[in-house]
């Protein structure tokens, strides 16, 4: 999929939400109208959005697929936010160990099982 070796390549916060910020806007009308009412208006401000909408999308994933019915486009956008939420914590690891010098003390998130943890 060609977003996933853009999201594998940005190199900081800021492309990674430009990313997200583009694929949320090329989705149809007709695309967002498949998708559950709880994840219709998607909006990117910052890198917790990232995490958010991976949680969100797969909670209503899960949720439909058992009766049987999730989109095409609902998974797309599971797809999509989980290598996103991925590489954020990657950007997150990088981000933290680059900045952490002498005596300053350095807060990283790491994801298990959809939560960010704090660390």
């Amino acid at each position: 999929m060609r977003w996933h070796k853009e999201i594998r390549a940005a190199r900081s916060w800021q492309e990674l939400l430009a990313l997200a910020r583009d694929f949320v806007a090329q989705l149809s009308p007709e695309e967002v109208a498949t998708l559950p009412p709880t994840c219709r208006e998607i909006r990117i401000k910052g890198s917790d959005d990232l995490y958010f909408w991976h949680e969100r999308l797969a909670e209503e994933y899960f949720a439909r697929a058992s009766r049987g019915d999730p989109s095409d486009a609902h998974r797309d956008m599971l797809d999509f936010f989980t290598v996103a939420a991925e590489r954020a914590s990657d950007l997150v690891g990088s981000a933290t160990s680059e900045a952490a010098t002498g005596d300053e003390v350095a807060l990283t998130t790491t994801v298990r099982g959809g939560k960010r943890i704090l660390h």
